[in-house]
């Protein structure tokens, strides 16, 4: 009778390894890689889901952060940072790692994190915290964009929040995203030496050319001024269809304010109690017009509201005035101040 070999883990049929390896987070997928040469190639080859819900990538002082999320480890964070620039605080909350040259090591982890992530993230934040790291952000904003292009498939999360200097930042990341057909996407401003540009302008021209701009759930690129004059097309029309909206032009109409009005009171409009249309600007030569068009506002601590009614579509919009800024979003008529004066149109 031949000699009785016992079964190792790796004789295991392949699906219950898959099934094994779904049971691990991160840390222990790729810890598995170093206990032999068999379990380094099978990670390496089938390439587990690692299960992260969020990834914070961020280029900062003397180097770059790693935050990642899972609800498997919760929190964990990577700092990799130039040797001997580190003080004190930069080594508390989180893994330190000094390196005379840390940026390609950086990249390496990362290229791993984003191979091994197949299941959607609901969050993937790219931070640069001040302009004066924006080489750096470059650098990692390139090899973000060749490493997704390079995916089987589109890495998949819900929301995309992304420092920007201009439009090309974005553009090196947008496409190749795909959003899991509910996309949250938020463009802000980097700090510019402990302060903030106040007129940081962007061209979105690009971005409105994207195929799934109105699929869009949320965009919000209200730190920047869009000048509208420089497209052909109503730049507010373009953006009437995304259920949230927090946009800055800097030149805006009564014409534009028509028209967000008239498509929240659509009875055809999707626009329901979570939309939101936030309308910043810098000029409004037609403002006074604009004013004694309307009745007297409520006066309100956010600032002067007025309400419309569509006997069509039974809602009723709110269009809040404060600190040129117009806001639009639906009311339920039973939870309006007592005095408001509801105008049909």
């Amino acid at each position: 009778m031949a000699d009785y070999v016992q079964p190792t883990l790796l004789d295991m049929p392949e699906i219950v390894m898959n099934h094994i390896f779904s049971y691990l987070d991160v840390k222990s997928i790729f810890k598995m890689q170093k206990v032999c040469l068999q379990l380094h190639n099978f990670v390496d080859e089938q390439k587990p889901d690692i299960h992260l819900t969020s990834m914070e990538l961020k280029a900062t002082t003397y180097g770059f952060t790693c935050r990642i999320s899972s609800e498997l480890f919760g929190n964990f964070r990577i700092k990799y940072l130039k040797t001997a620039m580190a003080c004190p605080r930069m080594r508390k909350n989180g893994i330190l790692l000094e390196h005379d040259y840390p940026m390609p090591v950086f990249f390496e982890d990362i290229a791993r994190l984003l191979d091994f992530q197949k299941s959607p993230l609901q969050e993937l934040e790219l931070v640069l915290k001040y302009k004066k790291y924006d080489l750096e952000y470059g650098h990692m904003l390139e090899f973000l964009k060749n490493r997704l292009k390079n995916r089987p498939k589109k890495l998949r999360t819900r929301w995309l929040w992304m420092s920007a200097l201009d439009q090309s930042h974005v553009m090196q990341i947008l496409p190749n995203i795909d959003f899991c057909g509910i996309g949250r996407i938020t463009v802000s401003d980097a700090v510019v030496d402990y302060d903030r540009d106040k007129d940081q302008k962007m061209e979105i021209n690009e971005i409105l050319e994207m195929k799934e701009f109105n699929e869009f759930e949320k965009l919000n690129i209200s730190k920047f001024s869009v000048d509208s004059e420089d497209y052909e097309e109503n730049v507010v029309e373009k953006f009437l269809e995304i259920p949230e909206v927090y946009l800055k032009l800097k030149k805006i109409t009564i014409e534009d304010l028509e028209m967000i009005r008239n498509n929240y009171l659509d009875p055809k409009s999707l626009k329901n109690s979570q939309s939101i249309f936030e309308l910043k600007f810098k000029e409004f030569e037609d403002f006074s017009q604009f004013r004694t068009s309307l009745v007297d506002p409520f006066s309100h601590y956010y600032g002067e509201r007025w309400f419309f009614k569509n006997s069509g579509s039974g809602s009723i919009l709110c269009m809040q005035y404060e600190d040129n800024c117009f806001t639009f979003s639906l009311e339920v008529e039973e939870d309006l101040p007592e005095g408001v004066i509801i105008q049909e149109t």
